[in-house]
């Protein structure tokens, strides 16, 4: 059927009419999808014209470049929102400069706290680069869990008062320093949170629970959001994929925050998974053991 509709093509570069020709074709084979090239060129032989017909599966190059046009769309989103909420509250503080210094300080706070998920987004994708061109390292040094923890708390009780989501910490009076990349460990714990928090609905819960025992410690953020089917579960650590659910269909994201922190987990020797039933939420468990090398030496991936 394709070169029959080609026909007319294939024709006109053997008449000599054109020296090429090329078309896609979309075709479902076993209920897949394929996206076919088919290419078409003259060959001229001393017995007359022939064509050389070439078709080939891009399938997998359209998905790439179709999720690297997704990302791009959904990082500008991401960076943009930070950025239009610096700008009001800068505008805002400088109004009240001088009549009213607790909307100047409530201000100053809102772009704090924007500049440094602005810094986030962008160290996310920075980091993405460092994944794909397997040059991502660790900086091994120490690193206190307590101060990670507070840091997580600083970030995300504001956009749960705001929302009305009940955001509870729950950690052992004293927590062991434990020897790993301070930033990485970080960016992993805060893609986990960001990502209960987007999909928790308003008027949610979500809950870190933090524990650590001889070996390793462990960080363990449950959710009240729509949950995860089971055969999406492995999926969703994956680069760009994002689970289809109807519920979370408006939620923007780039669909590498999982995919990140997996790997950053990887490279400490630690592991995520990942418990969900649909309608029951998630719980994301974050295993790191407690020191991987000595401090101050770096592991390359």
């Amino acid at each position: 059927d394709t070169l029959g509709g080609l026909s007319g093509d294939i024709e006109r570069v053997s008449d000599g009419d054109s020296p090429r020709a090329s078309a896609e074709f979309d075709r479902e084979t076993d209920g897949n999808s394929h996206t076919l090239r088919v290419g078409i060129r003259g060959l001229r032989k001393t017995d007359g014209a022939h064509v050389l017909v070439l078709i080939e599966d891009v399938t997998q190059q359209r998905l790439t470049e179709a999720a690297r046009d997704s990302f791009v769309a959904q990082a500008t989103h991401e960076l943009r929102t930070p950025l239009t909420n610096i700008k009001l509250a800068a505008e805002e503080a400088i109004d009240a400069v001088s009549t009213d210094p607790a909307t100047v300080s409530m201000s100053l706070n809102i772009v704090n706290q924007e500049a440094r998920r602005l810094e986030r987004v962008v160290t996310d994708m920075l980091s993405v680069s460092e994944m794909e061109a397997a040059s991502m390292s660790l900086k091994i040094d120490d690193v206190s869990p307590a101060k990670l923890l507070e840091d997580l708390q600083s970030d995300y009780q504001n956009q749960a008062r705001e929302r009305n989501i009940e955001f509870t910490v729950n950690r052992p009076p004293k927590l062991e320093v434990v020897f790993g990349d301070r930033e990485k460990i970080g960016l992993l714990l805060h893609n986990i949170v960001g990502n209960a928090m987007k999909y928790t609905p308003d008027g949610g819960a979500v809950t870190i629970t933090a524990t650590q025992d001889a070996m390793d410690w462990r960080v363990e953020v449950r959710d009240t959001g729509p949950g995860i089917a089971p055969d999406e579960q492995e999926k969703v650590f994956e680069k760009f994929y994002r689970a289809s659910n109807a519920k979370t269909s408006d939620v923007v994201g780039t669909g590498l925050g999982l995919a990140l922190a997996a790997e950053i987990a990887r490279l400490h020797d630690g592991e995520i998974t990942l418990q969900s039933e649909l309608g029951e939420g998630c719980t994301f468990t974050v295993r790191l053991p407690r020191g991987i090398q000595s401090p101050g030496q770096a592991r390359a991936a």
